[in-house]
């Protein structure tokens, strides 16, 4: 029988196959940048929960001169967002970076393929560096309020 001898392929079943996977890798993927955005965010939350502890005694002595809550509150909220901002744009040129080197490896690995552009897109770097700026924002309220809530006498008995 001839028909034992030859594998057939519908080319549509392979594409939704391959559909499948596609989307399965970019579900774990997402999953994973989820998961390092979150620990990301709470380590931020983290390092001005420590700069304002070490910072007492500066915040106390900025209380008694007549700096208000406010100013307190804004100086490092504004901290948070500026730190995270410089990780956001670091991150793009990181993966910007690392794309070209991805590309330029293909290139040497798969040598039918000439070219292998790397696609960039403003609009998402623009969302990255939005994303960087709202988690400044949320996970450095708390700290903030922290700081600006030190009352002057207790800053200042502190060593």
């Amino acid at each position: 029988k001839i028909e034992n001898f030859y594998y057939f392929i519908c080319a549509t079943a392979a594409v939704q196959e391959l559909d499948k996977i596609s989307r399965i890798i970019k579900i774990i993927l997402s999953s994973i940048a989820a998961f390092s955005l979150f620990v990301g965010s709470v380590g931020i939350m983290n390092m001005m929960l420590v700069s304002v502890n070490q910072r007492t005694r500066e915040i106390g002595i900025r209380r008694a001169i007549g700096a208000k809550r406010r100013d307190l509150f804004l100086q490092f909220l504004i901290e948070a967002v500026v730190m995270c901002g410089i990780g956001g744009l670091l991150g793009i040129g990181l993966g910007i970076g690392i794309g070209y080197a991805c590309s330029h490896i293909a290139v040497k690995i798969v040598k039918v393929i000439p070219h292998w552009p790397v696609a960039l897109s403003l609009e998402w770097m623009a969302v990255s560096v939005g994303i960087s700026t709202f988690i400044g924002i949320a996970f450095g309220l708390y700290p903030a309020v922290r700081a600006s809530q030190i009352s002057p006498i207790e800053a200042l008995r502190t060593e």
